[in-house]
């Protein structure tokens, strides 16, 4: 019997496609996700914004704050059908609401523009868990097609050259809920596919 592939291709053969002399293309994606709430969203954009002009770096904070949970691949290379399992593996979770309380910042890589990024200090081992379920609802339902994911929590918050990691001024909200969205880099935009409530 022959191998059967959710995507056009295996997806550890598929490669990226880089755009001429900048790196890596912009990016649709299809990703499990934990967006901040509108207070912590705007708390972590100024924190941003301010470092950013404190040390007079180029570029602004980013757009759609989240925790990725899992990334899935390129929109256009996901076959319509993989929504259903995708759906089924979302509609699998169960987990309670909790509270999540970022007070690090810290550059995630020595990369000369590399992300900046919040890490939690509380919220950290439920992250995880929601990720562990996602993670055995893929290898459950199709087995060795995804490749494996290190999840580390963080909220990535702009791009800037190095600084030192410093403790913040805590910014929290509870977790009500996870999405599976579309991102669509070039556009700073997200498309919620399904959003899936955490029970009390």
């Amino acid at each position: 019997m022959s191998e059967l592939f959710l995507f056009d291709e295996p997806p550890r053969a598929r490669r990226r496609n880089r755009s001429a002399g900048d790196g890596f293309a912009p990016r649709d994606m299809v990703l499990f996700l934990v967006h901040l709430d509108e207070p912590a969203a705007a708390s972590a954009n100024r924190l941003a914004r301010e470092v950013i002009g404190e040390n007079g770096f180029r570029g602004g904070p980013h757009s759609n704050l989240h925790f990725t949970l899992h990334p899935i691949d390129d929109f256009a290379a996901v076959q319509p059908w993989l929504f259903d399992i995708l759906f089924q593996v979302g509609d699998a979770v169960n987990h309670r609401r909790f509270e999540v309380m970022c007070d690090q910042l810290m550059r995630w890589s020595s990369e000369p523009r590399g992300p900046l990024v919040m890490i939690p200090g509380q919220g950290g081992s439920e992250l995880k868990a929601v990720f562990r379920q996602i993670r055995a609802g893929l290898d459950f339902l199709a087995p060795r097609l995804f490749p494996k994911w290190s999840f580390s929590p963080h909220v990535t918050l702009a791009h800037t050259p190095m600084l030192d990691r410093r403790t913040i001024a805590p910014i929290g909200w509870t977790v009500g809920e996870f999405c599976l969205v579309r991102s669509i880099q070039a556009e700073a935009r997200h498309i919620v596919l399904r959003r899936w409530p955490l029970r009390e």
